[in-house]
């Protein structure tokens, strides 16, 4: 609908005529400048104006319901990720548990038994789950269990991802995600 844009509309008769001649011919409403129909704001060319006018209403509602969801899923999981601090060992919370629940459901450990207690089977988790996405290089690097900042923003924006899916695959949108 580059018709539409301000910047390019001198107001011009002859512009304006051109334009729509241009328009018409990109869109196979005329076969050339010089046809009958050609420059007339006829039925044809007003229904497809109309027409790409309306698309672009719905891709733009459609794209602000997306953001709306993406703004849903990050402040949930932004306030579940901010309720776990940095569990150590033997540490015995509810952070540990929380933390121990999303590792087991992306199936890093399958024999991970949720607890409140952090121990050895968490910390193989953990380790699992950083090897898979890259963030050690092997199981006895330095950052190796510790659950620091790349880890919980890896974490953090996986979960992101998975939960802002299921709420378009809800929303029957996903299809729409860029």
């Amino acid at each position: 609908l580059w018709l539409l844009d301000s910047s390019k509309i001198t107001w011009n008769y002859n512009d304006l005529k051109d334009a729509l001649i241009a328009y018409q011919l990109d869109n196979w409403i005329i076969s050339s400048k010089t046809s009958d129909d050609a420059w007339y704001f006829w039925p044809k060319t007003r229904k497809k104006m109309w027409d790409e006018y309306e698309s672009m209403l719905d891709q733009i509602k459609i794209q602000n319901q997306i953001d709306t969801i993406h703004s849903q899923a990050t402040a949930k999981i932004n306030t579940l990720m901010n309720a776990i601090w940095n569990p150590k060992f033997w540490d015995n919370n509810s952070q540990t548990k929380a933390l121990q629940q999303i590792l087991k459901a992306l199936k890093v450990s399958t024999n991970l038994k949720v607890s409140w207690s952090f121990w050895d089977k968490t910390q193989t988790a953990i380790k699992r789950y950083q090897l898979s996405r890259k963030i050690i290089s092997n199981f006895y690097d330095d950052w190796a269990w510790v659950y620091w900042p790349k880890t919980k923003e890896t974490l953090k924006n996986e979960l992101i991802s998975i939960y802002e899916t299921s709420l378009l695959k809800n929303a029957w949108l996903l299809a729409y995600k860029k």
